[in-house]
């Protein structure tokens, strides 16, 4: 059985990384990239004060830039350190599904992962986020081990919670969930045994010392932060209600924005129904019940944040506060697990509907001719 299951998870493993290089240069570098691969080109120390810049940290633009001198800087060779890391992420989150005790969900939330055409997206793009998603992963690893009382993995969160930050600022609304739910367990442990429990105490000490490290580790980028974050505003994105706003996020993380046509809405609904129905599922095993709490405030809790926070600025797009992905993939994991452990039949059916749905959504993100990239070479080219 676990010799299936391992093989199982490698087949999951080389169809993710098949998918995230095929085409991986069909499409020429365009203007995002471009600004990337010109910043990482730099002289080192010219990276983190560069005025392009203007809402993101230097420390993707330091690791590209070492990327770059050893593998060049062709539209696949800069594209190819995003999808190390897009594959990294799938055997991180079976690692987190087997630390929180849901070893079923693990293979599904790897097929999801595999299968998302938004990460599929991201990995083939020279941008920060499939480092973001991986770190973020390794992140809630760290934060698991912490919770259970491992010697010194409050080191670890600590120093992947600043390289999280410092990859991309929004990653600060999973920190703020993941500290919001620490101390909601906290305080209602502490209440309920009196002040008896030396657990509470423990756990408060170790994450407010990941916190102090995690804050000096960021400390020398603070004032370059606040001159990027406190004036920023983006004119030219829609601000849209509640309502619009959670479409647009579910669509974009499930089959994906350029998914189109009558088969859309009932794929996002039915979607919808397989994860809040297997979660609930899932949720009538106690043993499963903490991780799925764990889970959901770190998939649903950023959302609103996000929402409160950065929409009323016009700032919206939907890979903005994408860093909640690695935790619906494992939310997605633990619904396809519930409904197989409901009964087989229903299992299959449903884990293939969705393999379906993922599969439409990676086709029109490839082919769908107008969510294409401009081509800002070809541009430079002609210029020239």
């Amino acid at each position: 059985m676990r010799q299936r299951r391992a093989w199982i998870l490698y087949t999951i493993l080389l169809v993710a990384f098949a998918l995230r290089v095929w085409r991986l240069d069909v499409q020429d570098i365009w203007w995002d990239e471009a600004r990337n691969i010109d910043v990482a080109l730099r002289a080192v120390t010219a990276i983190p004060p560069a005025p392009e810049l203007d809402i993101h940290p230097p420390g993707y633009f330091l690791l590209l830039h070492f990327w770059l001198k050893a593998a060049g800087h062709t539209a696949f060779a800069t594209r190819f350190f995003s999808v190390w890391f897009g594959v990294f992420l799938i055997p991180l989150l079976v690692a987190l599904a087997r630390r929180l005790r849901l070893p079923t969900a693990a293979p599904f939330a790897a097929l999801f992962a595999a299968l998302a055409p938004f990460l599929i997206g991201e990995a083939q793009e020279t941008r920060m986020y499939t480092l973001a998603f991986a770190l973020l992963a390794l992140l809630a690893l760290f934060f698991w081990e912490t919770r259970q009382g491992r010697q010194w993995a409050w080191v670890g969160l600590g120093v992947s919670m600043a390289a999280a930050v410092l990859t991309h600022y929004s990653t600060v609304f999973v920190l703020a969930a993941m500290y919001a739910g620490a101390a909601v367990e906290v305080g209602y442990r502490w209440a309920r045994s009196g002040g008896k429990d030396g657990w509470p105490v423990a756990m408060g000490r170790r994450l407010v010392a990941a916190g102090a490290l995690a804050l000096a580790l960021f400390l020398p980028q603070a004032p370059r932060a606040y001159q990027q974050i406190a004036p920023y505003g983006n004119p030219n994105l829609v601000v849209p209600g509640v309502a619009g706003y959670l479409r647009q996020i579910w669509q974009a993380y499930t089959v994906g924005i350029p998914a189109e046509g009558a088969w859309v809405p009932y794929a996002l609904w039915g979607t919808a129904a397989i994860v809040v129905g297997g979660v609930g599922v899932a949720s009538r095993t106690r043993r499963a019940r903490p991780a799925l709490g764990y889970l959901l405030i770190l998939t649903l809790l950023p959302v609103a944040l996000y929402y409160a926070v950065l929409v009323r600025r016009a700032t919206f797009a939907p890979r903005y506060i994408s860093f909640v992905m690695p935790f619906l993939a494992l939310l997605v994991g633990t619904a396809l697990a519930g409904w197989w452990r409901l009964h087989r039949a229903p299992g299959t059916l449903i884990t293939l509907a969705l393999v379906v749905a993922l599969g439409l959504g990676i086709w029109a993100d490839q082919f769908n001719p107008r969510y294409f990239r401009e081509d800002t070479s070809g541009l430079a080219r002609w210029l020239m």
